[in-house]
């Protein structure tokens, strides 16, 4: 199972590695992004590919860029390297270590993504307004139990 509660002691080996696939899936993404050709939208070049470089990084970097990169920070892995020099986990009960898996948190920004992957989708099939507008309550819907949820454990944890 992967624990879903961000202030639990989070140690095991198969845990660390899922979470360091994850980074540097996301890293290896954000390299990918300057390489992605995009539709131009007005001007005389309508409806072509822009493929320059320069064009496709500089739109990248006044876009989402740092959304992107905040949120593939791995934080973890730097407060660890310049604690102990090592990748091993601080155990130092409530302290500094609580502080940063709780600022791990800030990965929450990737789901900002998902905007973009809508409306690409969006573009890319003819998809029924109201289909989508249903869809995307059902997943608003969804965080919302579970972060209720999670906000009830955290509740009963701490009594």
């Amino acid at each position: 199972p992967i624990p879903c509660v961000p202030w639990q002691s989070q140690t095991s080996g198969q845990y660390q590695r899922r979470v360091h696939g994850l980074t540097f899936f996301f890293i290896f993404d954000i390299v990918l992004q300057f390489f992605t050709a995009y539709k131009i939208k007005e001007g005389p070049d309508e409806g072509t590919f822009e493929t320059r470089r320069s064009k496709i990084a500089a739109r990248y970097l006044k876009s989402w860029f740092l959304v992107d990169f905040v949120a593939s920070v791995p934080v973890d892995i730097i407060v660890s390297l310049v604690l102990t020099g090592s990748l091993q986990e601080q155990t130092d009960g409530f302290g500094f270590n609580k502080i940063v898996k709780l600022i791990r948190g800030v990965k929450l920004i990737r789901v900002l993504r998902m905007s973009r992957i809508i409306e690409r989708l969006r573009d890319a099939y003819e998809i029924n307004p109201h289909y989508l507008r249903l869809t995307k309550l059902f997943v608003v819907l969804v965080f919302m139990w579970h972060w209720i949820g999670c906000s009830y454990w955290l509740v009963a944890d701490s009594r």
